[in-house]
């Protein structure tokens, strides 16, 4: 028989064959034990440790002293991972063998001694540079706790370090001529640059286009801005919404001036004007303005000085636009700042110049600072837009800024330049970090509402398109929100400790060691097995959940197949998924199975007496599920509960009564107890409806009668057949029952309805009186005659109910 496969299954067959055969020889050749590979690594970590030891002060080369270490640690781990399954395998083959013989006990054949002398020098060898490799990177990771704490020392001194008073005289002796000559330095430099770079008429055609550009993306982002700031159906938009609209009209914002300097930087590239000294000043220059671009688009689109209703602050429109300026301007100053810094080291210029340029800049900095902080932050009285407001920061916010104010006032005057910049940088970059990461917040918790929400559009359209459930999209949305706010936090927090002093080589090595694995004792753990190992959980789960649809929609959909049979085939298809699914994923992440075993024996005793009831629950599911004297579906007594099963847990089994209420009964009581099931075995059952007739009726005519109205009934059953029996002779009645059988037990309300209604219309057609109670009084003392009064004889029966009372 030929087998005909698609082309996109033939080539993933292919693919994977090949992926196979090239991991199997990966696998072989890394089996291979290279002691020299370690013995090279030993001797690299130790040129830079040598190397350590000479660049104490210098930040930089530390750094790339440290970034080597890590990659030498990732190649040794490598290694060590290639090694550990040819360990495992000759472990597993010496235990084959067995233990070495005594002494006393008989020898071994030759063959046999010859393979364990082999399999034990292998075994050593593998074994020695796994724990050599273990020795290598305990090396490298002891060297980069070294070099991390000489670069925490040299931070703390440049940021600590004091530098001239600014008010001694002599500091600012020679200062008109050092401005001279500095300028005369930046004027050759531009004079340098415009000789080798390319002709000025150029790069002025070059600025000239790309202000163009400039003026025709801020006329469309203008446009799209008014489109998403357009006034809500609503009175006013929800928080979220603002936070929303901040994040995007913030992006559209800062589209032209991006395009601008980028395409600055790529025109002079291509022109070859990015030469010399000015290549770094232009580089700089295009940076700091790039980031006040992005301060100033992120407190327009926050505040929206002329759009109230979008405003996420709640201040007046005065205030509003005097704080877009004032933080526009605070990035500005530092901008220029930082430029300041560059241009004087550039051209070398003299401590006066950079302490005049730092001076000015960090002075005018406190000073915009200062202004902000005054101004206070409240709700505007409605109707009155000049009014001022009244509430002043949170104190969360306030209190910081303040102390940075009050640490830049003191630092500036004593010396401390480098510790005012370096806080002034703080206000600026990590407030611009946190603030955008708190409306991608906002905008991820926007998402995850949308999509769990009927109403949005988002919502709707996974509700109709792919038929995805309100209880599976709210799931949905919380992965969502958890992914995304994960992923913000790995991007914002890396960016914030660079602001703080952090280099890339110790958030790398953070990183590293977080994803790729960290020792605890004799327990490693990785962050990124346990995620690997989640997604391996989730990806069983959702193949579970597939394959008993695929059931619940083919085999089991069968007519043939019982519900309960149906049900009990799921619950335990979900079981054995979800056990395999764990497994696997426990497995993955490298949990030892013994050292369980050893736990849960330690346990074994508090398991049973404090889990006891939990297990014998547990035990008697498995057993509801396996032998099935009740199942979903069933008609059950239990106890003075009466209904139909609707769900067999692990632990209980819900039963639904006949007036909509559910109880849960623990599986133990199902196995251990009494349980009537009256849809067992099938659905088969009798109905017994009870009449009583009147003594002057005839029995004979009764039974007739009745056997008729059995038989007549369109759903009693012939086999077993109908039965008429003469119960008593009652009080009042002749005692009759009609018992038929009925194909599903279930209709017996209505079956019995049926009967007595047919029963009472044939003995009324036939004058058959159905019987009542009925009492015979006896009056003691004279015969009553007519001419008894009334009165006397009311007396008499009310006299005769004392008594008997």
């Amino acid at each position: 028989m030929k087998l005909f496969l698609p082309s996109f299954l033939k080539g993933i067959m292919l693919v994977g064959l090949l992926t196979i055969f090239a991991l199997a020889g990966h696998a072989q050749n890394g089996n291979t034990v290279k002691p020299e590979t370690v013995d090279s690594w030993l001797i690299q970590i130790e040129n830079i440790e040598q190397n350590a030891e000479i660049f104490l002060t210098d930040k930089q080369q530390l750094s790339q002293l440290q970034e080597k270490l890590q990659k030498l640690i990732v190649e040794i781990e490598n290694y060590k991972q290639e090694l550990l399954p040819r360990q495992t395998e000759l472990q597993s083959q010496i235990d084959k063998l067995g233990p070495a013989p005594t002494k006393d006990g008989p020898p071994e054949a030759d063959a046999i001694i010859e393979e364990r002398t082999r399999l034990d020098r292998d075994f050593n060898k593998v074994d020695a540079a796994i724990k050599r490799a273990g020795v290598a990177t305990t090396k490298a990771n002891q060297l980069i706790s070294r070099i991390q704490n000489l670069r925490r020392e040299v931070f703390a001194r440049q940021l600590f370090s004091r530098q001239t008073l600014i008010y001694k005289p002599e500091v600012w002796t020679g200062l008109g001529q050092d401005l001279s000559d500095s300028s005369k330095q930046v004027t050759g430099i531009f004079n340098e640059w415009q000789l080798q770079a390319a002709p000025l008429s150029r790069v002025i055609n070059l600025v000239a286009g790309l202000f163009l550009l400039f003026i025709f993306l801020c006329f469309v982002c203008n446009r799209l801005i008014q489109k998403f700031r357009r006034p809500p159906a609503d009175d006013e938009p929800m928080f979220f919404h603002q936070a929303v609209s901040a994040v995007t009209v913030s992006l559209l914002r800062m589209v032209p001036g991006f395009v601008f300097l980028g395409g600055l930087y790529a025109g002079l590239f291509l022109l070859d004007a990015m030469t010399g000294h000015m290549s770094r000043l232009l580089g700089s220059l295009i940076f700091f303005l790039g980031l006040v671009i992005v301060v100033a688009s992120l407190s327009k689109s926050i505040l929206a000085p002329t759009r109230p209703i979008w405003r996420m602050l709640p201040i007046i429109d005065k205030d509003a636009q005097r704080l877009v300026m004032l933080i526009t301007g605070l990035a500005f100053v530092y901008a220029l700042n930082r430029f300041g810094v560059v241009v004087v080291k550039l051209i070398n210029a003299s401590s006066a110049v950079g302490l005049l340029i730092s001076l000015i800049t960090l002075v005018l900095f406190t000073v915009l600072l200062v202004k902000i902080l005054r101004i206070s932050l409240g709700v505007k009285s409605e109707g009155i837009e000049d009014q001022p407001s009244h509430v002043l920061w949170p104190t969360w916010l306030k209190l910081p800024l303040w102390v940075v104010c009050f640490a830049l006032i003191f630092a500036i005057p004593l010396g401390f330049l480098s510790f005012a910049e370096f806080l002034a940088g703080q206000v600026v970059l990590t407030g611009a970090i946190v603030l955008t990461a708190v409306l991608i917040h906002f905008a991820i918790t926007e998402l995850k509402s949308d999509i769990a929400d009927d109403k949005s559009n988002l919502g709707r359209w996974m509700g109709q398109q792919l038929l995805i459930s309100s209880d599976g999209r709210s799931k949905i949305s919380f992965a969502v929100g958890l992914a995304l706010n994960l992923l913000l936090l790995m991007i914002a927090l890396p960016l914030v400790m660079l602001n703080w002093g952090f280099g890339s080589a110790d958030i790398s090595s953070w990183m590293s060691t977080v994803f790729y694995g960290f020792e605890i004792g004799s327990i490693r753990f990785s962050l990124a097995s346990i995620l690997i190992a989640v997604a391996m959980f989730s990806v069983g789960i959702l193949l579970t959940r597939f394959l008993q649809r695929w059931l619940n929609q083919g085999i089991l959909n069968s007519s043939r197949i019982q519900s309960g049979l149906s049900n009990s085939i799921h619950t335990g298809v979900g079981y054995l998924g979800f056990l395999l699914s764990l497994l696997i994923a426990v497995s993955y992440v490298g949990l030892n199975f013994t050292n369980l075993a050893i736990v849960a024996g330690a346990l074994s005793v508090g398991i049973g007496f404090g889990l006891q009831s939990i297990v014998n629950n547990f035990v008697s599911g498995l057993i509801l599920l396996v032998e099935r004297p009740v199942k979903v579906g069933d008609w059950v007594n239990v106890g003075d509960q009466e209904g139909y099963v609707r769900r067999i847990s692990v632990r209980s089994t819900e039963i639904e009564t006949f007036d909509r209420s559910s109880v849960i009964v623990p599986n133990s009581q199902l196995i251990t107890g009494v349980v009537t099931n009256w849809t067992h075995g099938n659905s088969v059952g009798r109905i017994i409806v009870r009449v009583g007739v009147a003594y002057e009726s005839d029995p004979r005519q009764v039974y007739d009668l009745l056997m008729e109205i059995a038989k007549s009934h369109p759903r009693s059953l012939t086999y077993p057949a109908p039965k008429i029996v003469f119960e008593d002779f009652g009080a009042s009645s002749l005692d009759f029952s009609l018992r038929i059988y009925v194909e599903n037990i279930n209709q017996f309300l209505d079956v019995a309805t049926e009967l007595r209604m047919t029963i009472f219309e044939t003995f009324k057609k036939h004058n058959i009186e159905i019987a009542f109670p009925q009492i015979d009084v006896h009056m003691k003392g004279r015969p009553l005659t007519p001419e008894v009064d009334m009165v006397e004889l009311t007396e008499s029966i009310s006299d005769q109910n004392i008594k008997g009372s």
